[in-house]
């Protein structure tokens, strides 16, 4: 895989596997499937808020999310620097900005 998201990307975040050099295929796969499962509940939004509250409870006590620890992998945050905090925030509010500029 290529490791990473364009959103993990611009906020420097990679998923990295604990026991082998590089993350498969397979492996994010699985976590993604674990975190649309244990994480936001097949996206019930009831249920979504709940699975959520109970994934950040466990994120804040052990330091990993539960389908981190089920896949074996961890998330990595670097520091990010000014260019990507500069491009997060354009690409959050260009659409904002673009409906503004529409409506008028």
């Amino acid at each position: 895989t290529l490791g990473t998201t364009l959103g993990k990307w611009i906020l420097n975040i990679h998923i990295v596997h604990t026991e082998k050099p590089s993350l498969s295929f397979e492996d994010a796969v699985k976590r993604s499937f674990f975190v649309y499962m244990r994480g936001l509940a097949f996206g019930l939004p009831t249920i979504m808020i709940l699975t959520q509250i109970f994934a950040y409870n466990k994120l804040i006590k052990d330091g990993s999310t539960w389908w981190d620890d089920k896949v074996g992998t961890k998330v990595v945050c670097n520091k990010v620097g000014y260019s990507r905090g500069i491009l997060a925030f354009m690409l959050i509010a260009s659409p904002t900005l673009i409906e503004v500029l529409l409506i008028r």
